[in-house]
């Protein structure tokens, strides 16, 4: 009786220290949110934590890099400047470059401030969206050019080829019908 007692303490024990001491991990990303990462200026400087910058409207603190996550289908890993137009980053997966988001128009008077949205449709700003394979990915980067600030980034689900048929096929049948009345 004892051997168990003391096997039940042991255990409620780790589950309690467990507890105390999770979250001092880093947590992983979250698919479909909004993350703000923060950048020193220079060329070359890695993307740090979000905390300490402004937040975007629907964004949350990006921790420490590497932002880890896995996809259990295809997903988009949506990069864009925040604020000025004057930015650009190159992401890595593993180490491995998955390129570049596109030139700003270097215009430091051109602000789409801290909306997500409204800056990734701003042609002025710098983006770049990078599709990844289903699994496991930890994603880092460097700030190209440009001077301190914030960006944003979402991962978001690829839809399946046959979900998309799906939704295509239910819109056309809607077409269909209203046509016909």
């Amino acid at each position: 009786m004892k051997s168990i007692l003391r096997k039940a303490a042991a255990f409620a024990s780790a589950i309690g220290f467990a507890l105390v001491t999770g979250g001092a991990a880093a947590s992983p990303i979250v698919i479909d949110q909004w993350y703000t990462f923060g950048f020193a200026s220079g060329g070359g400087d890695p993307l740090i934590s979000g905390s300490g910058f402004i937040l975007g409207i629907r964004s949350v603190a990006a921790p420490d890099p590497a932002w880890t996550f896995t996809c259990a289908t295809a997903c988009t890993l949506i990069v864009t400047d925040g604020f000025l137009a004057i930015d650009k980053f190159e992401l890595f997966d593993f180490g491995i470059s998955l390129g570049s988001t596109s030139d700003p128009s270097g215009d430091p008077a051109h602000s789409c401030n801290n909306d997500e949205v409204g800056c990734l449709a701003d042609a002025q700003m710098s983006h770049g969206a990078f599709l990844l394979a289903a699994g496991d990915h930890s994603i880092t980067g460097t700030h190209l050019i440009g001077s301190t600030g914030a960006a944003f980034f979402i991962v978001s689900v690829v839809p399946e080829p046959a979900s998309l048929a799906l939704i295509g096929a239910g819109l056309l049948m809607l077409v269909g019908m209203r046509r016909r009345a």
